[in-house]
């Protein structure tokens, strides 16, 4: 799915282009909205951010997440 091609493509070059940089340099062909659309979730799903100059990072780390989702003393109430 184009979604994973944007993760993995997002992981290989985190932090090296800004959204408008990663889409120009994205290999296959999508359109401005549907990459904008794709990116937004990935952000609010905390997988990437952005540095203060604009650049993109992949962040999510699951094995991390897990070890501290388990713990009650970390859980919102």
């Amino acid at each position: 799915m184009i979604e994973d091609l944007i993760e993995d493509f997002i992981r290989e070059y985190s932090g090296e282009f800004t959204i408008a940089e990663l889409r120009n340099n994205f290999p296959e062909k999508i359109s401005s909205p549907e990459f904008e659309q794709l990116t937004d979730a990935l952000k609010e799903s905390n997988k990437i951010g952005t540095d203060a100059d604009g650049y993109v990072i992949w962040i999510y780390n699951p094995e991390i997440y897990r070890k501290y989702a388990a713990r009650d003393d970390l859980r919102v109430r």
